[in-house]
């Protein structure tokens, strides 16, 4: 079956059927995006909750043990949850706690 050379440039022929019919398609995906519920999409990445602070005026090892030590501990009880500490800078501190997948982040 050989396929006719009108066939193949129909969309080049015809734009405004071209652009009728590919934001009929933008239409339809926008409708079925906004119609999918949260707990249909796939789990990608596990939730986290990060925690920056400030501390003007105080060293590395001031933030780490009065603000870094009170915040792990606090949140230390929370179950399927892991601290990801990253390295302390002078006067600020950035804190990941990132929970298991599934875990609801209301529970915190």
């Amino acid at each position: 079956m050989a396929i006719k050379k009108e066939e193949l440039y129909f969309f080049i022929q015809k734009p405004r059927f071209a652009v009728v019919i590919s934001l009929f398609i933008v239409i339809v995906g926008v409708i079925s995006l906004l119609g999918l519920q949260q707990e249909k999409y796939p789990n990608i990445t596990p939730p986290n909750v990060t925690v920056s602070a400030s501390y003007p005026g105080a060293s590395a090892t001031v933030i780490e043990s009065s603000v870094a030590s009170l915040l792990e501990s606090q949140l230390n009880g929370v179950q399927d949850m892991i601290i990801c500490p990253l390295p302390v800078m002078i006067r600020h501190i950035l804190l990941i706690f990132i929970l298991k997948q599934g875990q609801i982040m209301t529970s915190i």
